[in-house]
């Protein structure tokens, strides 16, 4: 989804407007690579297994101090869905 109506990428210019790619797939380049650019991926689960999934790899790969507060925020996240 274009989120700068009208603006095209014009590879000239290195220009990309802002773009939001939703439900991505984990197959999808956009969620294995880093993102250097105006792209916003947003993922929607179905459960919270799949939730605690995710959580566990970005803990792993952004390494253990991040990892302990990935914990928590996943910790308090599952807490909230949980009571809805």
């Amino acid at each position: 989804m274009n989120l700068v109506e009208g603006q095209t990428p014009d590879r000239a210019l290195r220009k990309f407007p802002p773009h939001i790619v939703l439900d991505p797939t984990d197959e999808m380049e956009i969620l294995q690579r880093e993102i250097f650019g105006p792209l916003l991926p947003i993922k929607t689960y179905r459960t919270k297994e799949e939730i605690r999934e995710t959580l566990m790899q970005v803990a792993i790969y952004a390494g253990v101090p991040a990892a302990v507060d990935s914990f928590r925020v996943a910790k308090e996240a599952l807490a909230e869905i949980e009571t809805k």
